[in-house]
């Protein structure tokens, strides 16, 4: 494998955690936003965070398995 093929995987694969960590951060910033302001949907809003929590880091880790066998590699978890 060439060195740039890694390097290119590598940062496609640190692109999607960013975005992944990205969205986390959003949501608990609207949360502690709308928590602050005192709206009557925080609890509705507290209920998507802890669904988006689990299922973001979830979601991205499926990307990053896809990207890597749609690229010829093995899995992120595949030992080589």
């Amino acid at each position: 494998m060439n060195v740039n093929e890694e390097n290119k995987t590598s940062k496609g694969k640190r692109i999607i955690a960013w975005i992944c960590i990205a969205i986390l951060v959003l949501l608990y910033v609207a949360l502690l936003v709308v928590a602050l302001l005192g709206h009557g949907f925080t609890d509705d809003l507290f209920a998507i965070l802890l669904i988006g929590t689990i299922t973001v880091p979830v979601f991205g880790f499926v990307i990053i398995y896809l990207y890597s066998r749609y690229n010829g590699k093995d899995a992120p978890s595949d030992p080589e």
